[in-house]
């Protein structure tokens, strides 16, 4: 595991989270696959809601920003060293991803409620 270069987001709770990603072997569309993967399990294990509704990343509110031509995923292959190596400090960085996700219980997996109520129920005077 590299653990200089961390990629910092929050949740919809405005939890932050901390993932180490090593830059020199992970692309920018593996990151970020990775992140979704984790805040998947995060809300299947929190809430059961595990399929996917909307994800994802707001490159122009990333710190630092992140290209645009690179956002457009015209390369979604190039390296997250290739975006950051220009920084100072690096690879001793911590980068903010601003991510979106939302996701939601499946279907299937939804609890079907049937009352057996009477529609007229006799009335008796006691």
């Amino acid at each position: 595991e590299f653990n200089s270069f961390h990629v910092i987001w929050k949740d919809s709770l405005n939890r932050t989270h901390k993932e180490p990603l090593n830059p020199y072997s992970i692309t920018l569309k593996q990151g970020i696959q990775h992140i979704q993967h984790n805040l998947q399990m995060m809300h299947h294990f929190t809430y059961g809601a595990d399929e996917l509704i909307l994800f994802e990343c707001e490159f122009d509110k990333c710190k630092p920003v992140i290209s645009s031509k690179i956002s457009k995923m015209s390369d979604p292959d190039v390296l997250l060293h290739d975006i950051y190596k220009h920084l100072p400090h690096y690879p001793i960085i911590q980068v903010h991803w601003e991510i979106k996700g939302l996701f939601m219980v499946p279907y299937k997996r939804t609890i079907g409620i049937e009352r057996n109520i009477p529609k007229r129920v006799p009335f008796k005077d006691i």
